[in-house]
């Protein structure tokens, strides 16, 4: 179920008025069983940036695992990220009655991840360049995690039509299964 590039393209658009604050921008997703499964080709748009991401984390680490073994967790701790928050979701949903927003919100917030990885990449580019002091860099990368969760706690705010503490209750389940497959990588790989 691979989406049309027009798909792709309204997919973006609505991601990134969403980044600008603009609730009109959930309008470009479908709030229908294909659409939610079409958004999970985010994934395929964004797994470049991210693992450019994931070569300049592993550039500071000290690892004994070997290119194949660092390659196939790394593949499936991401399989797992991109599956594991929106199956979370879905119980959270169930919770709070918001079963019938649950589609559309999945796929409004894996479309929102290329706008995240967009603002995310550059930044650690030029981090890891060390252009910038090391305080600058934590200030930067700082930055920008701020703006992400930020981002992500609108989209879930206004997707699932629930208030600021709820949506940032979702951003933080979003960050501990995060927090969680990382530390679960570094102890595989270490």
């Amino acid at each position: 179920m691979i989406p049309s590039a027009r798909e792709i393209q309204s997919a973006i658009y609505g991601a990134w008025l969403l980044f600008k604050l603009d609730p009109r921008g959930l309008e470009f997703f479908e709030d229908s069983v294909p659409a939610f499964w079409r958004s999970f080709f985010a994934a395929v748009v964004v797994a470049p940036g991210f693992a450019i991401l994931v070569l300049i984390d592993l550039a500071d680490s000290e690892l004994s695992a070997g290119p194949l073994e660092i390659i196939l967790v790394e593949t499936i701790a991401y399989a797992i990220i991109w599956a594991g928050f929106p199956l979370a979701l879905y119980y959270l949903c169930q919770g709070l009655g918001r079963e019938a927003r649950y589609l559309r919100a999945v796929t409004a917030l894996n479309w929102s991840v290329v706008i995240h990885i967009a603002l995310t990449l550059p930044v650690h580019l030029v981090a890891a360049s060390a252009i910038l002091s090391p305080g600058f860099q934590t200030i930067a990368i700082l930055a920008v995690v701020l703006v992400t969760l930020f981002y992500e706690g609108f989209v879930a705010h206004v997707a699932l039509d629930v208030s600021p503490p709820l949506a940032a209750l979702v951003v933080a389940i979003d960050v501990a299964i995060s927090l969680a497959v990382q530390a679960l990588i570094n102890g595989m790989l270490s």
